[in-house]
């Protein structure tokens, strides 16, 4: 997972983009999820050919090791600070997750034996749901971050309101991370679920 926050920028050109994006059907507030599915081939007719394949041409996981399925997050967020006179609060605000998912994709699949083929199907599938549960915590923790920030209030002046609701978002981000490596601790990162061959 990487978390990137994003300031507003203050040309003309971003500006009429942000509104642009608002406009098109993006209410104040509203948590926008893009995905983005992306696969990488594997060949070869036997389990342990294909075991090979997916250890030596999956994503990198964080640890750098080859992984058969990846799941990662891009969240973003834009907040315009409003002065109440008593303190700060938050005005129009957009949180926008971008979620990539990476597959193995079988190019021998259709002349493989039957057994390889069941054993591959079974594994696929649990790898795709182990990434959906990837996916699902991303989207949870971007709709914690649009609620954070659409309840954030301050008595403090709006430079240091902006500080502490960054402050917030870095722990909701921490949090978020301990929960995608629970749930990899919990499925053995899905193989207890099946997505292995």
């Amino acid at each position: 997972m990487r978390f990137m926050e994003q300031q507003m920028r203050r040309d003309m050109h971003s500006a009429t983009a942000i509104v642009l994006v608002m406009w098109l059907g993006s209410a104040r507030g509203e948590v926008l999820v893009r995905d983005h599915a992306r696969s990488y081939e594997v060949e070869g007719r036997t389990l342990a050919t294909l075991r090979q394949e997916l250890l030596s041409k999956g994503p990198a996981g964080p640890n750098g090791r080859h992984v058969a399925g990846l799941t990662t997050a891009e969240l973003e967020w834009t907040a315009v600070y409003e002065d109440t006179g008593k303190g700060c609060r938050v005005g129009d605000h957009q949180v926008e997750l971008d979620v990539t998912t990476t597959l193995p994709h079988w190019v021998q699949r259709a002349v493989a034996p039957h057994v390889v083929r069941r054993r591959w199907d079974s594994a696929a599938a649990a790898i795709t749901e182990h990434e959906a549960g990837h996916r699902a915590l991303a989207v949870q923790a971007a709709h914690a971050l649009g609620a954070l920030i659409a309840g954030f209030v301050s008595q403090a002046g709006c430079t240091r309101a902006a500080t502490d609701l960054e402050w917030e978002a870095w722990k909701l981000h921490q949090r978020t991370q301990r929960e995608h490596d629970r749930f990899d601790r919990v499925t053995g990162s899905g193989t207890k679920r099946g997505a292995v061959l």
